[in-house]
């Protein structure tokens, strides 16, 4: 699976012409420029959380000095990347083609669908299971299950309305 059709996944109007295609990634790069914020945020929690004075364990800080680093890291690298792709007119319409491919947008929404479904299935079981060791587990996942199929209850009619 490729970078194109995964962001498929959460669009589903595809570039017709190269042009289209270099401001749907410029459009892209927009969006990109809150993984750095967020990134220097989650950074500066994991850091300056103990000196805060917030009450937030070592292994948080560790986790939030990890997310925001890896975070700042993606948006440069992906940055790059479009940086390149966008010179390079053979490589745009080779991303173009890729992204309008009707076999891989059917594999990519098939294999969403199937991800969707061992979640559903591993959160039931972890919140059942677990549930007995962790009682509040039960809640935060089945909290969590209610959420999803709400926004995919949601999702669905106001998708029905727009198609």
């Amino acid at each position: 699976m490729t970078v194109w059709t995964m962001k498929q996944i959460f669009s589903g109007k595809v570039p017709q012409t190269n042009e289209e295609f270099v401001q749907y990634i410029k459009k892209r790069d927009r969006l990109l420029i809150l993984l750095p914020i967020a990134g220097a945020l989650l950074l500066a929690l994991g850091l300056c959380g103990e000196w805060l004075g917030l009450p937030i364990p070592e292994y948080m800080c560790g986790f939030y000095t990890g997310a925001g680093t890896g975070l700042i890291g993606a948006a440069i690298v992906m940055g790059i990347k479009h940086r390149r792709l966008i010179r390079d007119e053979e490589k745009i319409k080779k991303a173009r083609l890729e992204m309008s491919d009707e076999r891989l947008r059917t594999i990519s929404k098939a294999a969403f669908r199937m991800a969707a479904i061992v979640l559903m299935a591993a959160m039931y079981l972890i919140a059942f299971i677990g549930g007995i060791f962790y009682p509040i587990l039960t809640t935060i996942l089945l909290v969590m299950v209610f959420i999803f199929l709400l926004a995919y209850a949601i999702a669905y009619h106001v998708f029905e309305k727009m198609m």
